[in-house]
Parts: C-alpha cells; structure tokens; sequence
C-alpha cells in the first residue's frame, strides 16, 4: 500500500513540475537512464532465488508449480490479449503499454503477499527463478510482437541495447552478493538483499516522477484513453482472480497453495518491465505511463485479494455451523 501511495505522489510531483516548469523536462529526462540501472540494479539484488529450498518444493509439488506456470505465461498471454483488444481499441501506444504491463509475472513483492495471506512461500520462493528466466526469454519477442507491429520498428540495436542495460545490472548485482557473503558471511548478504528491497520503492517512485516531469505535456494531450487503461488494468486483475479460483478448486489445492497461485497471477512485474521498455522503447512517455498506471491499481488490488484470502481460510478452518447441518439433515 506504501508504494502505491508514493507511486501517485510521485505522478502528481512530476506533472505539476513538469507543468510549471517545462525546462525541467530536459535535465528530467536526463536522470531516468542512471535512474533505470539503479532499479534494476535493486531489483537483482533483492531477488531470492529458490536454493536448495526451492528445489525441494519443486519436487514436492510439481502440479503446483505447473499450474502457476502455465496459468501466468499460457493463461495470462490470452486473458490480456482479449480484455486489451475488447477496451484499448485505437489506442496503440497505451495497448503496447497495457499488455506488457499484464504479461509479466512479478518475481519479488508477490512473496511479501503470499506470506501476508498464509499462502505456501516456500513455492513461491522456487516460481521467482524459473518466472524470471521465462518473462527475460519472452520479452524480447512479445515486445518485438507488440511493438513491431503497433507502434513501429524494434531493431537490432535496440535487442543488444537491452541486453548490455540487463547484463550490467546483473553483474553489479551478483557481485555485491558475491563480495558481501564472501567478506561478511550470509547473514550479511541476506540484509543487503533486505536494504535492496527497501530502497526500490523509494528509487521507481524518483524514476516515475522523473518521467512524468519530462513528459506530462504528452500525457496530458490524452486524458480520455487514460480512463480505459485504468478499466483495462482492472478488468484484467479481477479476470485474472475469478479464473484462479475455478482453477485452484478445480485442481483440489490446499488453501495455502491456492493463495500462492493467486497472488503470482495477479502481481505483476511492472518496475523492471518499466525499465526495460524505456531503454528498448525510447520517447513512448504513453507506453511508459500504461504501466505505472497499471501498477496503481495493482497494489490496492493485491491488499483486497490477501484479506478475502484470510478470510476464506478463516471460514474452512471454522468448518461447516451447526445451523447448515441441520437444514441438510432436513
């Protein structure tokens, strides 16, 4: 909830410096590169892989697994193709935004939730290797997909400018990692990835407010399509939720498993995705802005679904009243 509160205190700074003050774009504009390698910097070296852990949870439940996989890179793909085609009709560039929004599960804060709604993290803790390696595969050929078609163009340069903008950031990553458990042991290593993950709220709502100084006078030029991409976000969220839980019963998972698989399909990657796409996809501030907005609706959306979990684990936990079983008896 925090994040969500700064994300949109960081959209209105932005505008209204960016309104005020139009020189600003400029030196705004300049900041969102550093901006971006440090994200995604804090985001690698936050991540959690699964270790040995993961690997035993692996094994342990391989249909849960599968059906987390499956529904966010087979399911998801075709559930936000559809809502995106039904409301962002004519509206390319939000489109573009929208769907690589949506396509993209989330390999850090979802755990945070899961923990929250009692939902099995030890799995979740194995999804966040295997989820990355497939969205970094995919995204290259669903922005090629999305971009290449709709809104111009992706050439080579751009691919080995996405690679050099990851590799980097990965490198520094990994070796922070490597040179704090080496010098200080893994206690030491765990708080960097704690201290990493506490700063990249504050660091994506600098990098949003950077981009929306250097581009509201664009933003503004479009306030109508802006309302349908919040519907489109919210649209695809509550789809998302109502085919997870048919399919979680359906497949007999245990509640903590079902609050799992709900929570890595409804979070989304939305700040490494935002600055991948603004490296592979320069000057497309309407791009850029369909993902932040998406992750405004996220984290509210999130905070809800984890309380309706509680709640209905709370309810089986109770077991049936003694009043529904007398009216069976009858």
């Amino acid at each position: 909830m925090l994040t969500g509160l700064l994300l949109l205190g960081a959209i209105a700074v932005g505008s209204v410096v960016g309104i005020l003050s139009p020189s600003v774009a400029g030196p705004a504009g300049a900041l969102t590169d550093p901006l971006i390698l440090t994200l995604v910097t804090l985001l690698l070296t936050a991540l959690r892989g699964g270790g040995r852990s993961g690997l035993t949870a692996l094994r342990r439940a391989p249909g849960t697994v599968a059906i987390a996989w499956g529904f966010n890179f087979v399911l998801i793909p075709a559930v936000a193709y559809a809502v995106g085609s039904l409301v962002m009709i004519g509206e390319d560039e939000l489109r573009v935004g929208v769907l690589l929004y949506c396509l993209f599960p989330c390999t850090d804060w979802f755990l945070a939730f899961t923990r929250l709604a009692h939902g099995d993290t030890r799995i979740g803790a194995a999804l966040i290797p295997l989820n990355m390696a497939t969205q970094l595969l995919l995204y290259p050929f669903y922005l090629h997909l999305l971009a290449g078609t709709r809104a111009g163009p992706v050439g080579l340069a751009d691919w080995s400018n996405l690679v050099t903008w990851f590799a980097v950031p990965a490198s520094v990553a990994l070796l922070l990692r490597l040179g704090t458990r080496a010098m200080a042991g893994r206690g030491a290593e765990a708080y960097l990835r704690d201290l990493a993950d506490r700063v990249v709220p504050g660091v994506l709502a600098l990098l949003v407010t950077c981009l929306f100084a250097a581009n509201v006078t664009t933003i503004l030029d479009h306030p109508g399509p802006f309302g349908r991409v919040l519907v489109t976000v919210f649209g695809f969220l509550a789809a998302t939720y109502l085919l997870g839980e048919v399919i979680t019963k359906r497949a007999r998972l245990s509640y903590p498993e079902r609050a799992l698989v709900v929570m890595t399909t409804s979070a989304r990657n939305a700040p490494l995705i935002l600055g991948l796409t603004v490296v592979a996809l320069p000057h497309r501030p309407l791009v850029y802005a369909a993902i932040v907005l998406g992750m405004l609706v996220e984290f509210p959306h999130l905070t809800a679904l984890q309380q309706l979990l509680r709640r209905s684990r709370k309810r089986v936990a109770a077991g049936p009243r003694p009043e529904d079983a007398v009216a069976v008896a009858s």
